[in-house]
């Protein structure tokens, strides 16, 4: 295997010194960081809200979401990851703002109902099914909102893949219950991004 291919592959679960490598791209490369800061303009989260991400990486979303509400979770199955999101956001974590659990999208620890989900470039690798998907929706107030944002990493993607990557979530996400509130396009380089905003209406929760 290729050192190209083996560093790719530690974006799905990073450990060892390849995940360092891949943590530190996910913190510093710009479409990554673009990628979350248009997200989380669409997610309008209240001082009130309570917000979890999956898969939040080294914590650059979860503190820029801390500025805007007292509680927030963070759920990745790499131990590595939730390391890094605790030493960037130490002080959130110390005083309780922000709690951080070692978990599978699938089997999440009894986080209590939540007002809005977010996951950016985590869920397409194993999470857009109707079954993940219908257990998050479980953890979703009435109304609660999951947001799921994809940008494409194939070899010279085209607006056709980002148009199949929200086709593709959205049907995931109304299989398992969710009404689509919008599909947002994302300008991004080398290819747009997509953000499907899922509603877990009362009549479906």
């Amino acid at each position: 295997m290729s050192l190209r291919s083996t560093l790719v592959k530690q974006f799905h679960k990073p450990e060892g010194a390849m995940g360092q490598v891949a943590a530190l791209i996910m913190a510093t490369r710009e479409s990554n960081l673009k990628r979350s800061e248009l997200t989380l303009g669409y997610m309008n989260i209240e001082r009130h809200d309570t917000v979890c991400e999956l898969g939040p990486g080294p914590g650059v979303l979860i503190g820029r979401m801390l500025e805007q509400c007292d509680n927030v979770i963070g759920i990745d199955h790499s131990s590595l990851m939730i390391d890094k999101c605790k030493g960037r956001n130490k002080r959130a974590f110390k005083d309780g703002r922000l709690r951080l659990f070692t978990a599978s999208y699938t089997e999440l620890p009894d986080i209590g109902k939540l007002d809005k989900m977010v996951a950016v470039n985590s869920l397409q690798f194993d999470g857009l099914n109707r079954e993940t998907l219908s257990k998050l929706r479980s953890h979703l107030v009435d109304n609660g909102k999951l947001f799921i944002t994809q940008q494409p990493r194939k070899p010279n993607p085209t607006r056709a893949d980002v148009d199949r990557a929200g086709e593709r979530i959205s049907k995931a996400l109304r299989d398992a219950g969710f009404a689509i509130e919008a599909v947002h396009r994302l300008p991004l380089e080398p290819t747009e991004g997509v953000c499907v905003v899922g509603v877990a209406h009362s009549e479906t929760n």
